[in-house]
């Protein structure tokens, strides 16, 4: 497919999928099968989105090859289906876009466990000066960390790379990963605000819940505007709504299995401290009747003491009494 040629190549026809098109959106951009499935199928669209991702010229994009295309009918879950865009730019450079509806505790490790995969390109008996650059970017429906976190920073975009610790010079510039927040759409600089084709158009595109809301983000990009035709299009599809729907049951269960947890580990936690209040109340109880027995035992020596001494008494009583007889 030629990446300068929209999925719907007549544009009356993405104006008439749009008249029929209203209301709420029964799958958002966030359902990752959805954009992923629309992505492979309008390159066009992938052009411009890559672009943003990546803060370069439409005209640096001359190739995309999707690496790891799919097609609906398949069981749609986290083993048996790899919902990532792994793909090959301008035949130079490995790009792989993850997207996230849902906090994941351990997303840095698992997007370097990605990218290192994707570094890991070399075949018996090739040079290391061939491996390709490597770009890991994750779309995340939240920032990427917790507030209490040190590593917190309310970033819209953010970019990390190998650097020297000290004069922060680029150790290698084929290791990238790049992180958009969409929740940080409002620090977004004022410039992506008015670029129809910068990365806050498309990251609304994503955050987007009713058609209404794509026709009014997407009117001015003709790159959004064929993704949203070929998004009406595909969806319209038997096959891929419903690999749109299971993926979306398989989201909503993931989704309700850690609130599971997280509630029981709530409770597990209530426990535990009121069990941790019980055992402090058993101890300082323990440590009173250690108390009292410490008492009880110095009394008791109090007692052998005078005890003791009446014993010595009476033993000088005797001798004395002893004196007496022999003296009469």
């Amino acid at each position: 497919m030629d990446i300068n040629t929209p999925f719907i190549t007549d544009p009356k026809q993405i104006e008439l999928l749009k008249s029929t098109h209203t209301g709420a959106l029964k799958y958002t951009l966030l359902n990752d099968f959805l954009s992923k499935y629309s992505f492979q199928k309008d390159l066009y669209a992938l052009k411009g989105l890559l672009a943003a991702l990546l803060q370069i010229g439409l005209d640096e994009i001359t190739d995309i090859v999707i690496l790891n295309p799919i097609e609906p009918g398949n069981d749609i879950t986290e083993k048996d289906c790899i919902l990532d865009i792994k793909l090959e730019l301008n035949n130079s450079s490995i790009v792989n876009i993850e997207i996230q509806s849902r906090y994941q505790d351990f997303w840095p490790e698992r997007s370097i466990t990605y990218l290192c995969r994707n570094f890991n390109q070399l075949k018996s008996g090739e040079s290391y000066s061939s491996i390709k650059p490597c770009i890991q970017i994750g779309i995340l429906n939240n920032d990427l960390f917790k507030e209490n976190d040190p590593r917190y920073s309310p970033k819209f975009l953010s970019v990390y790379r190998l650097l020297n610790t000290e004069n922060h010079r680029e150790y290698s510039g084929k290791f990238e990963i790049r992180v958009l927040s969409l929740n940080q759409l409002e620090n977004a600089t004022l410039e992506e605000r008015n670029d129809s084709n910068s990365l806050y158009q498309w990251a609304r595109l994503f955050k987007a819940s009713t058609w209404e809301e794509l026709k009014m983000i997407t009117k001015e990009n003709p790159m959004m505007n064929s993704f949203v035709g070929t998004v009406m299009q595909l969806t319209a599809e038997e096959k891929v709504a419903q690999a749109c729907e299971m993926r979306r049951r398989y989201s909503n269960d993931i989704a309700t299995y850690e609130e599971e947890i997280a509630t029981r580990s709530a409770k597990i936690a209530e426990l535990d401290a009121i069990l941790a209040d019980r055992d402090a109340a058993l101890a300082d109880k323990d440590a009173a009747l250690a108390d009292k027995d410490a008492a009880l035992a110095d009394k008791d020596a109090a007692l052998a003491d005078k005890d003791a001494a009446l014993a010595n008494k009476d033993a000088e009583i005797e001798e004395l009494r002893a004196l007496l007889k022999l003296k009469d």
